[in-house]
């Protein structure tokens, strides 16, 4: 997770400078999370994939872009993955266990529980140790009001630190030239708390 953490970080940072060094930086390091199983963090490294692919797709437009040293990865791992929606939910707070949950403009409900909804959305594995992240996905969106959701389960960290951060990364396009993202963070005080963190449309 601090890979992951430092590699999106890296990605903003060259983004906003253009420095070829964070963004190969950004590219290694997720990588890295991708090519290994995480006992602790269960298919974290399908989410660094979506995001190693989004870090390929944002630098090939940039003029620097064939500096980049890339070919150590697997061509089977390199396609665009751009969707409509993308939500990625991350806590500060280890042991922690924070689900996502999204509700679709036809009332459908999308959570660990229910992992694929009908028209198309997916939310990813429930990782109930660490700081997440939890993300759902939707490659064709349907017209409407995405309710993003958040559900406190507790902490075992919880007596030591308090109540739990959450942040939620809201993409529209995702992927794609006309991307946009908006970051919402909430504070959650109780366990067992359900709390929406915003509303997307």
């Amino acid at each position: 997770q601090s890979r992951r953490d430092l590699a999106l970080a890296l990605e903003d940072r060259a983004d906003a400078n253009g420095s070829v060094a964070d963004a190969q930086r950004a590219l290694d390091l997720l990588y890295d999370v991708v090519q290994q199983p995480w006992e602790r963090f269960p298919q974290v490294e399908l989410i660094a994939l979506m995001e190693l692919n989004h870090l390929l797709t944002r630098t090939a437009r940039q003029p620097w872009a064939t500096s980049l040293r890339s070919k150590q990865i697997d061509r089977r791992l390199r396609k665009q993955l751009d969707v409509d929606l993308r939500v990625s939910l991350s806590w500060d707070a280890d042991d922690t266990d924070v689900d996502l949950h999204l509700t679709e403009p036809g009332g459908e409900e999308a959570f660990y529980g229910r992992h694929l909804t009908s028209q198309g959305g997916l939310v990813s594995y429930d990782m109930q140790r660490g700081y997440g992240p939890e993300e759902y996905l939707v490659r064709k969106a349907a017209r409407g009001k995405y309710a993003v959701k958040a559900h406190y389960y507790g902490s075992s960290q919880q007596t030591l630190i308090g109540p739990a951060t959450i942040t939620a990364t809201v993409y529209t396009n995702y992927g794609r030239v006309d991307e946009q993202r908006q970051v919402l963070t909430l504070r959650l005080d109780r366990p067992r708390e359900m709390e929406q963190v915003g509303v997307v449309s």
